[in-house]
């Protein structure tokens, strides 16, 4: 019982820091779209 207990909790954290990696990725392209968004109205204006 305890080895699958392991493994379970490598994969686990594994998966946390994926999860971590793909929240920084959405933030930064929030950002560049917004950034995108905010040229494009001016331009327009």
């Amino acid at each position: 019982m305890q080895n699958s207990q392991s493994v379970f909790e490598k994969r686990l954290s594994k998966l946390e820091k994926i999860l971590e990696k793909s929240k920084k990725e959405v933030a930064k392209t929030t950002e560049i779209a917004k950034d995108a968004a905010l040229k494009a109205q001016a331009a327009v204006e």
